[in-house]
């Protein structure tokens, strides 16, 4: 190994060093790659940090939804119209699905230049979760295409993975996400009774 100190930089001259009860290569503990070490977390807000869930769906602009919660009273919007009769229970699920949310790992396939490229495009969904505090977290949601046609959620075949998909973080980074950890937060109609006709008359 090489020391390295803020005081005298690195050293060229490489030490042996050993880890009591480890016996062959360190490789496995210990890796240089920073993606490796970055956190992977994009939400971990409880709901009482919460005052409002923006998602929008910049193609289907009817599958967008809103979730605004000012102390005790808790309204959904659907295309900045106030939804009647929304289950308050279901309202508490939709917002406690940002407890614990990460991402599955840095991006290791798109180069410098694939990355703007992607960033260039439009998002097919944009989620904003605006805190208390005034702090907002904004992620852009990509999908990633697929050799073959794959079927979404409302049956209907289209060349994207359903599996995984790019999210560009606040800081810029493009992470790669599964549908199965974000689709609670961007599937509204699982939760509230959105009027999505436009979209099953297409099925």
């Amino acid at each position: 190994m090489l020391l390295d100190s803020k005081e005298y930089g690195k050293s060229d001259l490489p030490v042996i060093m050993k880890i009591k009860g480890l016996d062959g290569i360190i490789e496995p503990r210990f890796y240089a790659d920073p993606r490796k070490w970055i956190c992977t977390k994009i939400f971990a807000s409880d709901i009482s940090q919460i005052t409002s869930i923006d998602v929008k769906y910049i193609k289907e602009p009817v599958r967008s939804f809103k979730v605004l919660k000012k102390g005790a009273k808790l309204d959904v919007f659907q295309q900045n119209k106030k939804l009647e009769k929304v289950d308050t229970s279901m309202i508490f699920s939709y917002l406690n699905s940002f407890k614990n949310i990460h991402f599955e790992g840095p991006n290791y396939e798109l180069n410098k230049k694939q990355v703007d490229s992607l960033k260039r495009t439009t998002p097919f969904v944009i989620l904003t979760l605006t805190e208390t505090n005034k702090h907002q977290t904004k992620i852009r949601l990509f999908k990633i295409k697929s050799d073959e046609p794959q079927q979404n959620e409302w049956g209907l075949m289209e060349d994207s993975d359903m599996t995984k998909l790019w999210c560009e973080l606040p800081s810029g980074q493009l992470v790669k996400c599964q549908y199965f950890v974000l689709n609670p937060l961007i599937l509204g109609h699982i939760y509230f009774p959105l009027n999505l006709d436009s979209i099953k008359k297409a099925e």
